[in-house]
Order: C-alpha cells, then structure tokens, then sequence
C-alpha cells in the first residue's frame, strides 16, 4: 500500500504543508491516481492553502541543472520564469505531479509544477534538492547548502 506523510513547517515567510509518498498507483490504475490526487486536495482545501507545488523530475540527455515550471495560469508561469525557471514545453507531465496541477485547476487553486533536470528515471536527489533549493529561494526561504 502507498503511503503518504504530511508535514507542517511553518517559515518566516510563508507557511508549508509538505506531503512526501513513497508510492504512487500503478500507471495502469488511472482511478486509483483520480482518487488519491482529489484526496489529497481535499485536504488542501480543509486547511486553507493557497498555491500547490509538484516537484518531480523530467529526464534529459543534456547535462544542464535546469529547474522547469507549468503552472495553473500564465501569471504565475511568469512569476517563476522571472525568478530563473524555463517554461516547460516538453508534453504531458506523467503520475500524481501532472495530474494534481491538472486537478487543482479544476478546483480553482493556484499551482505550479517544478521540474528538475535528471538523468532518468531513478531516484535523483540532487535534481530533487535542487528544485527544492530554487523553490525556496524563489518563495523567499532560503536553503543553507549544509542541509
């Protein structure tokens, strides 16, 4: 069974609910993607946030630490080009991080996708921090590189 954590950290400047899985459904268990996405917003919903944030990976052959963005409307696309992100303009954005914008959209909630840079499929840490990192600095938190 998938499980999923949620997290509360609060920040100088803004506030953060942070929900980490280590699963995801099966690609083939569409429902099942339906149902834990809405979930999910649902309890965005109940505790009154006001932007989403998918991070995930996009593999590339190229050796570039890019941070790419989709967003839930051109402005705020815009907000996170300005602050160093590329449009990303490569297709669809496959599992829960594509999906939970898509949704989020629907429900009338702001929210962006960051993507990372990575090499493949596998688990990438340092793509995944460096998104991490940018996102931060781009909401006015900075990271210390000793984390």
């Amino acid at each position: 069974m998938p499980r999923y954590e949620f997290y509360a950290a609060p920040m100088e400047k803004n506030d953060f609910i942070i929900m980490a899985g280590d699963a995801q459904p099966s690609f083939d268990d569409v429902l099942g993607h339906y149902a834990i996405c809405g979930e999910v917003l649902d309890v965005v919903e109940k505790h009154g946030c006001s932007l989403i944030v998918t991070i995930g990976g996009m593999p590339m052959t190229e050796e570039k630490a890019q941070v790419y963005v989709a967003a839930t409307s051109p402005r705020l696309a815009q907000e996170f080009m300005d602050k160093g992100a590329v449009i990303y303009s490569k297709g669809r954005i496959v599992g829960a991080t594509g999906l939970m914008l898509g949704l989020a959209k629907e429900r009338g909630l702001e929210g962006l996708c960051l993507l990372g840079a990575t090499s493949g499929f596998r688990t990438d840490r340092g793509a995944g921090f460096s998104v991490f990192k940018f996102l931060m600095k781009a909401l006015g938190n900075e990271v210390k590189e000793g984390l």
